[in-house]
């Protein structure tokens, strides 16, 4: 199977995005140009994860990946 994404568009692009300002057990609903998976397995890998901008460090750190049950 090929994978393109659709005209203009690159696999990655956020087609929907997420308000920047969430609440505490708000539902968060993003939308993005990806293939299909069975194309590229990622063994021992993720196809997406959520991170939160740390303030005091800067840094990005790890909420959820494409394995949570949240995420399905």
């Amino acid at each position: 199977m090929v994978d393109t994404p659709p005209f203009l568009r690159d696999f990655g692009d956020c087609t929907l995005e997420p308000s920047p300002l969430v609440t505490m057990g708000e539902t968060v609903i993003t939308k993005f140009v990806s293939g299909h998976p069975r194309n590229n397995p990622m063994m021992e890998g993720t196809f997406f994860v959520v991170e939160i901008l740390n303030e005091d460090t800067s840094e990005w750190e790890l909420v959820t990946t494409d394995g949570d049950w949240n995420t399905k």
